[in-house]
């Protein structure tokens, strides 16, 4: 794509990410890089970021978004308080007056984030829809995860992937989770990377110290108060590790951590250092001084202190999960990460390696990884992308008795993908497993933004339908509604399997209620 191209799309960016907390952490600092990256490339577009009249948005913050987008127009808009479907569609509206009063219909529109909670996100009507998508992990680890995001607060949002028009992964391995769990094709999706947050992000230049700003040998652990970060695990291998070695390194840990966590992390080693939340100042010196760098995540959606510590030269131990083996496969020291011992081992063989052995695959690193070429993937992508018609024309029924796990998902995703935007969807479900399933099991997840009913509304409600049945380790039911034209799936069961369930359920010692869903599916 050439560069004349790419300067006669217009990027509006849905700025309200920037004036949240969300400022000085992982997205914002990933949104703030990106557009620094769009700078540095030949011909830019033109850049409209859109920011709201409820939000604070600092002088000096004003400033460093001069400095990384210097000649992006910044339009403050009146948008509504509050999180739900009517303050969606009233941004929406604010959105597409704001499209309309500047002739900038058919242009690329980005949102930053569809998982940042103090404001409510929209798409406008008349533009191209782009959003970043930055991890499932809650999604692949409820039974965790549920006890930090409600149900409806979280996959309600869900629905923003699904109307877009094209999605930017921040990794192959946030793509290949995409495909997988909620259903979307390669051709759906483009992976732009990241890199190293730059040095002006910092507020101020980043001063290197001679001296380490601590009087011991330390190694680094970049972390975070949520259960992905493994930190506990990651501290028993240190001090397996440092009681070889006589305990002759502190673990300096970096991050906020609740009370519990704190008192959980200081009962397994004398020798760490709880640093809290330091200032990218701060940050910079303890890169800058480090034996080494650890990194014990169970999943990550980039993992920036990997490529934070390339960027400082440090030895890096880390877990062997996709997306550390996508940055490389031969520049870090990898280790199991629900194996203490092998972290352990990694940890060591980091402390005993030569630097200078990774110098050259450190490089190829640095060159790959950079704003500049993520912004540029970005750029060249972006004119391609034709927005979706919005006009659904058909409808289809899809019954579904739910599990709480991640088979039925899988199964229902690749449907949703491919009816949603030509289908007026109706759900079919047992809507009583909702009442019934434990917090940790996994919700449907659709039912927060699609139509549905109780799967015994299905043979009314899905006359001049088309049907898909999903037949799912819990159905029965589903088994008395399926009729010849229907779409037959299978989630982790099978035919057999279903057909005994039903027996079951609807069989000798239930004839009255086998009665009436016969004379309900007659009737019908």
């Amino acid at each position: 794509m050439n560069a004349s191209k790419q300067a006669q799309k217009t990027l509006i960016i849905d700025g309200q990410l920037l004036q949240t907390k969300a400022w000085s952490r992982g997205m914002g600092r990933y949104m703030l890089s990106l557009l620094s990256g769009v700078y540095a490339n030949d011909n830019p577009p033109k850049v409209i970021i859109l920011l709201s009249n409820n939000f604070e948005f600092e002088e000096e913050k004003q400033e460093t978004l001069a400095k990384v987008a210097p000649d992006a127009e910044l339009h403050f808009l009146d948008f509504p308080k509050g999180l739900s479907g009517i303050v969606e569609k009233r941004n929406q509206a604010i959105f597409d007056r704001f499209v309309l009063d500047n002739g900038l219909e058919g242009s690329i529109f980005l949102m930053a984030s569809i998982f940042s909670f103090d404001y409510q996100p929209a798409y406008p009507t008349t533009t191209v829809n782009v959003c970043i998508a930055y991890d499932l992990i809650p999604l692949k680890a409820w039974e965790v995860f549920h006890n930090y995001f409600p149900d409806r607060e979280y996959f309600s949002r869900f629905k923003f992937l699904y109307d877009a028009d094209k999605i930017l992964s921040i990794s192959d391995a946030v793509k290949s989770d995409l495909i997988e769990y909620l259903g979307f094709e390669d051709r759906d999706i483009v992976n732009i990377d990241g890199a190293e947050i730059p040095n002006f992000l910092s507020g101020g230049q980043r001063t290197t110290h001679k001296e380490s700003p601590r009087p011991y040998k330390y190694i680094l652990l970049p972390g975070g108060d949520s259960p992905h970060k493994n930190m506990l695990r990651a501290i028993r291998g240190f001090d397996l590790f440092n009681a070889k070695f006589g305990d002759t390194y502190k673990l300096v840990i970096t991050s906020f951590y609740s009370p519990n966590n704190i008192k959980r992390m200081q009962a397994l080693s004398p020798n760490i250092e709880l640093a809290g939340q330091v200032s990218d100042d701060e940050l910079h010196n303890l890169y800058a001084h480090a034996e080494l760098v650890v990194f014990a995540s169970l999943d990550e959606g980039l993992g920036l202190p990997v490529l934070e510590a390339v960027g400082y030269g440090k030895k890096v131990a880390c877990s062997s999960i996709p997306v550390f083996k996508e940055i490389s496969k031969d520049a870090f020291h990898f280790f199991d990460p629900f194996d203490v011992d092998a972290i352990a081992r990694a940890i060591t063989d980091a402390a005993m390696s030569p630097i200078d052995s990774k110098k050259n695959v450190y490089k190829k690193i640095k060159d790959k990884f950079t704003w500049k070429r993520s912004a540029r993937v970005m750029l060249d992508t972006l004119p391609t992308v034709e927005a979706t018609n919005k006009e659904k024309s058909g409808s289809r029924t899809i019954i579904v008795e739910q599990t709480g796990d991640l088979d039925t998902l899988k199964t229902l995703s690749p449907l949703i993908k491919r009816y949603y935007k030509q289908s007026r969807i109706m759900l079919s479900i047992d809507t009583g497993f909702e009442d019934t399933r434990n917090a940790n099991q996994l919700p449907l997840i659709f039912n927060y933004f699609l139509r549905f009913s109780d799967i015994v509304d299905a043979p009314k409600k899905s006359k001049r339908s088309d049907r898909t049945v999903i037949y799912t380790k819990r159905s029965g039911y589903s088994y008395a509604l399926a009729s010849p034209g229907d779409e037959i799936l299978f989630a982790n069961t099978t035919q057999a399997e279903v057909a005994t369930r039903f027996t079951d359920e609807f069989g000798e010692g239930n004839k009255e209620l086998k009665a009436k869903v016969m004379e309900e599916l007659k009737n019908d």
